[in-house]
């Protein structure tokens, strides 16, 4: 699978689980890969993760970061 953002190779080897309902429905959660070459989240069916506002989700040293869609800048940085 190829990372629909620089082409990278993406990894299925890693797998990161990400809630896609909230807890009062049930929490359920799916499976992201990163890309090898910029980290960018992808679904198993290669579309890449994003969250509500459309902002771009990504892999970095082990830990989800979240970015601004139009600037790039971090949003977010989760805790390991």
């Amino acid at each position: 699978m190829k990372c629909q953002d620089c082409g990278g190779g993406v990894n299925t080897e890693i797998r990161v689980s990400l809630m896609t309902s909230c807890g009062g429905c049930g929490g359920q959660s799916q499976t992201a890969h990163p890309c090898k070459e910029c980290g960018r989240l992808h679904w198993k069916d290669g579309k890449t993760v994003s969250n509500r506002g459309g902002n771009p989700s990504f892999w970095e040293e082990g830990r989800i970061v979240i970015k601004n869609k139009k600037t790039g800048k971090i949003l977010f940085r989760f805790k390991k």
